[in-house]
Formats: C-alpha cells, sequence, structure tokens
C-alpha cells in the first residue's frame, strides 16, 4: 500500500510540474485583463491603456483596460494583489502602492505584488489659478507664511504620492496650508485651482493640460530636481532651494506568485511598447518622462518611495 501511495504521489507531482510548464510555455493563451486602479483621463489611465495597447502585438492578445477606482488607487491595487497568479490579470502599479500601508490605508504594500517592469516618470507641477496674483513659488510661500492656515491647496488623498510631496514640500518651506485631499487623480485638483475653489494645487503635467491649454491655471514650480527641457521656463523645486522627494512613479504590477517566466514575457511586452515611436510621441507631447527599471531594481524605486512616504507621514 505505502509503495502504492508514493508512486501515485510521484505521478501527482509530476503531472502537475507539467502542466504547469505547459502553461508557462502556451502564455498567453487568453485575453488579459489590465486594471487601472484610477479615474478615466488620469495619468495613469491614458499610460496604462497606451502601454496595453502597444504590448499586445507582442504578446499576441488582447489586453482589456477595466478601471477599477477608489481610494487613491487601494481598491485597483487590493483587486490584482487578490487576483489568481497566472499572469492573466496585471496593472498600473504607482509610488502609492508603497505609500498606502504607511498611512494605514492598506495592509500589504509593493512587497506583495510582482513589478516585472517600472515604465514612467512624472513628477507634478504646483499651480495657481491664471489670474491669483502669486506670479512666483517665493510670492506664495511668503503669502503663507503671514497668513498660517488660510490658503488652500488641492492635491491627492493621504497615502498618495502627491499628499506627500504637498506634505513634505509644506515642511521643508514651513507654512501651513490647508489640504483639500483628492480620490479621483491628478486632474481635480488642477480643475478646482483653475476653477478659483482653492489657492493651489498639485498634479502632473499630463493631468493639468487641459486647464493649462484652457488658460486657467499657471504653473509656478516643477516638483523634481531639475527643469523640464518640454516646461523650460517652470523652475524646479531643487533651484528653488528644497528639495523634491517623491515622485509619480509607475510600474506594471501582478499578484504575488506568478512565475518568473511569465513575468519576463509581461517585462519584454512591456519595454518593446517603451521603445515604440507612439510611446515616445505620447511623453514628449505631456511633458512626461520614460521611465525603465527591470524586475532586479523595482523594490529598490518603491523602498526609495516608501521612505518617503514614512518620513512624511510624521509631518502632518
Amino acid at each position: 500500500m505505502k509503495k502504492l501511495f508514493s508512486a501515485l504521489l510521484i505521478f501527482t507531482l509530476l503531472s502537475t510540474a507539467l502542466s504547469r510548464a505547459e502553461d508557462v510555455s502556451a502564455y498567453p493563451s487568453q485575453p488579459i485583463q489590465f486594471i487601472i486602479p484610477f479615474d478615466p483621463g488620469t495619468s495613469s489611465d491614458q499610460i496604462g491603456r497606451l502601454l496595453a495597447q502597444l504590448a499586445e502585438p507582442y504578446l499576441g492578445v488582447s489586453i482589456q483596460s477595466v478601471n477599477k477606482l477608489g481610494g487613491g488607487g487601494a481598491m485597483g491595487f487590493t483587486y490584482i494583489k487578490n487576483s489568481k497568479p497566472d499572469g492573466y490579470t496585471m496593472g498600473m502599479g504607482t509610488a502609492n502602492l508603497a505609500g498606502h500601508k504607511v498611512y494605514g490605508n492598506l495592509d500589504f504594500d509593493h512587497n506583495d505584488v510582482e513589478t516585472p517592469i517600472v515604465v514612467h516618470f512624472d513628477p507634478p507641477l504646483m499651480s495657481v489659478a491664471a489670474n491669483a496674483k502669486f506670479k512666483t513659488l517665493k510670492e506664495f510661500i511668503d503669502e503663507a507664511k503671514r497668513r498660517p492656515g488660510e490658503l488652500s491647496i488641492a492635491t491627492g488623498v493621504p497615502g498618495t504620492s502627491l499628499y506627500v510631496g504637498t506634505v513634505d514640500f509644506m515642511a521643508q518651506a514651513g507654512i501651513d496650508i490647508k489640504i483639500v485631499p483628492c480620490s479621483g487623480g491628478g486632474a481635480q485638483p488642477a480643475i478646482l485651482a483653475g476653477g478659483g475653489h482653492v489657492d493651489a494645487c498639485l498634479s502632473s503635467p499630463l493631468e493639468s493640460r487641459a486647464q493649462l491649454e484652457a488658460g486657467n491655471i499657471r504653473p509656478l514650480v516643477y516638483f523634481n530636481t531639475e527643469r523640464h527641457d518640454g516646461m523650460p521656463e517652470i523652475p524646479s523645486l531643487n533651484e528653488e532651494g528644497y528639495k523634491a522627494t517623491v515622485f509619480g512613479m509607475r510600474g506594471i504590477i501582478t499578484p504575488k506568485g506568478v512565475p518568473n517566466e511569465i513575468l519576463q514575457k509581461i517585462h519584454d511586452a512591456f519595454k518593446a511598447a517603451l521603445d515604440e515611436p507612439a510611446y515616445k510621441d505620447f511623453v514628449d507631447k505631456t511633458s512626461t518622462i520614460v521611465m525603465y527599471a527591470g524586475m532586479d531594481d523595482a523594490k529598490g524605486i518603491y523602498d526609495q518611495q516608501q521612505a518617503a512616504f514614512t518620513a512624511a507621514a510624521g509631518m502632518k
């Protein structure tokens, strides 16, 4: 009986191993669900949909983009994390994935998913209404010091890179501003500032674009270490004497446990998408930045961002 049981166990293990090998070698053999954890029209939505479309020919199957909203990306991240680790559910991961656990919004972080590739870097702009009296960042800061707690800024919800970037800047500048959190993404803060509902906003160049082109807002500073070639007239935060610590990095994430062979296929397809002329043209036109990192380096980037989130969590 023992010999029969052992033989059956060996047969089962071999069958499972062979089945897994066949699944990996055949991947992908069905459509892929691509989760975008933010509102339609946001940076993550536009970037994610374009990259998914460009990656399709390299994977050979349809990639279906689906928006799952809520909590500054928390709902979408949770859906991806809890999905079957077979490579058929993936989506956009952002720096928020490293921040939500710090702020107690989620009980997991970037260590609990896989990140086969980092694809994008999107530092925000701090803008004011076009008719605002503030012409420079210094003028805004001086006014905030004269009227502590009276000026307002629209930004992301706690646990997001926009929120942490705002809190970190306030601490460095020594000012107290009323924070108006927006859960849907950076387009909402820009709309609020453009309509004169708040004194300033923090929003990515891509999400600020509609309000900028309509002439409703005017950028004061770019939250990066240096100016962007596409916006040479806008000074960087570092130029103004402050340090940019949190940025809008984005990667492709999957559930934990997806086989390495499948992760490599996902990496290769999206790396090819990054090199497509259509994506490079999109990046140039929207004043954003391609940021490539492979699987081995992705964790370190998230760790760096989580350290910034942790530091900022004690500020406000």
